[in-house]
């Protein structure tokens, strides 16, 4: 698990796109936006019994409506724009302040 967004601040954009380039993007969202744990045997997709579909669902949209939503925002558009190149070379500092919204 990966409390940044649950504590309601940005990780450094070079381990994030670490994360992504080694864990891929599905488990590092995972991680960052649901706050999952990575258990002995890794993460794998949620395979639940017959008829527990939307018990799981509920529990997972629990454990994201506990996130701080800035956070959240923030994270998800860090990714994309590591995914596309934008922030390729960016100071950190300034990639944390914009996604923020401080100055």
């Amino acid at each position: 698990m990966i409390p940044a967004t649950r504590l309601g601040i940005l990780y450094r954009p070079d381990g994030v796109a670490r994360l992504l380039r080694t864990l891929g993007a599905e488990t590092t969202r995972r991680l960052f936006l649901v706050n999952e744990m990575i258990g002995p045997d890794g993460i794998a997709g949620v395979i639940v019994p017959d008829g527990s579909a939307l018990a799981k669902a509920r529990e997972l949209a629990d454990q994201a409506a506990g996130l701080v939503p800035g956070a959240v925002a923030a994270t998800k558009q860090l990714m994309v724009e590591i995914e596309t190149s934008v922030s390729a070379g960016m100071d950190w500092d300034e990639v944390r302040r914009r996604l923020l919204g401080e100055r």
